[in-house]
């Protein structure tokens, strides 16, 4: 029965972490031609956004990130449908989306503006009240304020990406759009010539069409260069650069192969609108073929392994496997004898995929973006979770289930927050100039991360600890607790050493890109707060001038210090580490903090069986 229990754990942990592509496969066969084609050919073709190569299916999912705060959306029928499928529809059918709600908001004045009896409003309510937004960013209250700056960026972002594939006027088609242009042109070009043979003036009539939608896109073109890195670019140039659909078209020496990319998308949109599904495959593939050849075959296989790294979702898997690790934890600890053993050889089972699923989503977003693991708030939060759940692993055979435990609240929860990010989520774009660089990436950022690895860990640790002391009354004089308390002092030691060094590497690089080694800046302030206190709990502890029952507090008021050091300052928006800032958050930051509290007063709450013993 054991065995058999161990084998079911492998085969549902395996199945788990290759749902993703499983659930991909599934809806390929449950959908008809025109689905197939837009979720498989068109998802993996390469476009630049932010100065990354990438598939369709992350630019959409980044763009439509903003718009909404999810890279999913859903259709007039319920159905959760894709990125890809909203920006090759939304450049193909605009007007469908008029009435969809896909725009999100948090601000309960905003969605009453909107009429909107929830988060989520439709283009049409934010066309209708885009005025009222422009009068609302001078308004008195500044969260009002905030709110429709943000309301007026994602309609922004939303009109970008609404012409990313495809430009074209109104009542026309992309393809009509580019074709009318070219003829325009030829026609202005051949009469400008005949008029200079014949020494005479050109005819404005044959100049007329020419010139007026010169002047359109040349103000397309304005308007695209005041935000360039919230555009989608679809064609490559011969010297590494990216041109917008309307950027192409307006561009004097367009090349045969710039123009053919050019054409094959308008063709796409083209043929998407008009309902030509046969011919959308084969102009897939042909523009898969003319992009190998524009920017290589790498970069193009780069691109299909990024959407593949889309659809295996190993972030989501990852943290379905950590629940399930955590709940047969918890039924380990619960349980005795040969129940709780294989209870908990299969919670490390689901533990040991979810970590691989983590690892490997870490180590395929380095590949992609060609860079250290953590360059954004997301990927910091996935990078921290996945090194406490690694500590975890490493010491688990000394400290048993409870550090199995805490890995997978910590691994977990790194996940959920990550995968529940409004408005950011798993952007891969490029990094601010001052963090431009891997080596300082790596050294200042990777390290102090792991700082902060170390203190989660023994926070969560000391709060496991804490409550099944104060609520399950198990004593603090176990025979594992000795073993237990020199874990957690290692462990503070580890973050102490990793928070440290990272500081100091960031103060050196502080001073070559601010020219001053600190400067009182929040963030180095939070990174100061966790060295402190990290080591005041070490000296202390060694000094033996806490009881056990202090240091457990301590640790689990790491956990408030270190995420104030790491959110907190964030939520500020003050400093020059401004490429770190977020919006919002503060109430879920204060719940955290309020628990945690809670939790390290616990410490001090002792058993009944102890008071007895004390009187």
């Amino acid at each position: 029965m054991k065995k058999l229990f161990i084998l079911s754990a492998v085969a549902i942990a395996a199945i788990v972490s290759v749902s993703g592509i499983g659930m991909e496969l599934a809806k390929k066969l449950s959908r008809p031609y025109e689905d197939y084609a837009l979720y498989s050919e068109l998802a993996s073709i390469p476009v630049n956004r932010a100065g990354r190569i990438m598939p369709i299916s992350s630019a959409a999912a980044d763009a439509l990130r903003l718009v909404s705060g999810k890279s999913t959306y859903k259709d007039v029928s319920g159905k959760k449908q894709s990125a890809s499928k909203w920006i090759w529809l939304l450049n193909a059918k605009p007007l469908e989306f008029q009435k969809l709600p896909i725009f999100r908001t948090d601000n309960p004045e905003i969605a009453k503006l909107m009429g909107s009896s929830g988060r989520y409003y439709t283009p049409e309510a934010l066309e209708k009240n885009h005025s009222a937004l422009i009068a609302g960013l001078k308004s008195a209250d500044k969260r009002y304020a905030q709110a429709c700056e943000s309301a007026l960026a994602g309609s922004l972002d939303y009109s970008l990406a609404s012409a990313a594939l495809g430009f074209s006027f109104a009542q026309s088609t992309p393809r009509k759009t580019a074709e009318d242009w070219f003829k325009a042109i030829e026609t202005a070009a051949g009469e400008l010539n005949k008029a200079r043979a014949e020494n005479r003036p050109p005819a404005d009539a044959k100049l007329a069409e020419a010139s007026a939608t010169l002047k359109i896109l040349n103000e397309i073109k304005l308007y695209e260069d005041s935000y360039p890195n919230s555009l989608i670019r679809i064609v490559p140039e011969a010297d590494g650069h990216w041109l917008t659909s309307a950027g192409a078209l307006i561009k004097r020496d367009i090349t045969p192969a710039e123009k053919q990319i050019l054409m094959l998308f308008a063709g796409i949109v083209s043929d998407i609108a008009d309902g030509n599904t046969s011919a959308v495959s084969d102009n897939a593939r042909m523009l898969k073929s003319k992009m190998s050849e524009a920017i290589g075959k790498k970069a193009v296989l780069k691109a299909e392994f990024e959407n593949f790294f889309n659809n295996f979702d190993p972030f989501t898997n990852g943290f379905i496997l950590y629940a399930a690790a955590f709940l047969l934890s918890v039924g380990g600890l619960a349980a005795r004898g040969e129940t709780a053993k294989t209870l908990s050889i299969c919670s490390g089972i689901f533990f040991a995929f979810a970590l691989a699923n983590q690892t490997f989503g870490i180590f395929a977003r380095m590949y992609i973006q060609s860079r250290p693991p953590v360059t954004n708030l997301y990927s910091s939060i996935v990078f921290t979770g996945w090194g406490a759940a690694a500590l975890a692993l490493i010491t688990m055979r000394r400290g048993g289930l409870l550090f199995l435990l805490a890995g997978s609240i910590t691994g977990g929860a790194s996940l959920l927050l990550a995968l529940n990010m409004p408005h950011s989520g798993d952007s891969m774009g490029m990094m601010s100039a001052v963090l431009n660089s891997n080596f300082w990436l790596t050294a200042h950022v990777v390290t102090i991360m792991l700082g902060y690895c170390g203190v989660f860990l023994a926070g969560f640790l000391a709060s496991i600890k804490i409550i099944s002391y104060s609520i399950f009354r198990i004593p603090l004089n176990r025979e594992n607790s000795e073993n237990f308390f020199k874990n957690l002092y290692a462990l503070l030691c580890f973050a102490l050493l990793f928070s440290f060094a990272g500081t100091m590497l960031g103060g050196i690089w502080a001073d070559f890109s601010w020219g001053r080694f600190w400067g009182w800046d929040p963030k180095e302030n939070g990174a100061l707060m966790i060295i402190l206190w990290v080591g005041a709990a070490i000296h202390a502890k060694t000094l033996h001038i806490i009881s056990d029952r202090t240091f457990l507090s301590m640790c689990a008021c790491g956990n408030i210090v270190a995420a104030w050091a790491w959110f907190g300052v964030n939520m500020l928006g003050v400093g020059l580490h401004s490429y770190g800032f977020m919006s919002g958050g503060w109430k879920w930051l204060t719940i955290f903090a309020i628990l945690q509290a809670a939790i390290a007063i616990a410490a001090f709450v002792s058993p009944p069986h102890e008071e007895k013993k004390s009187a």
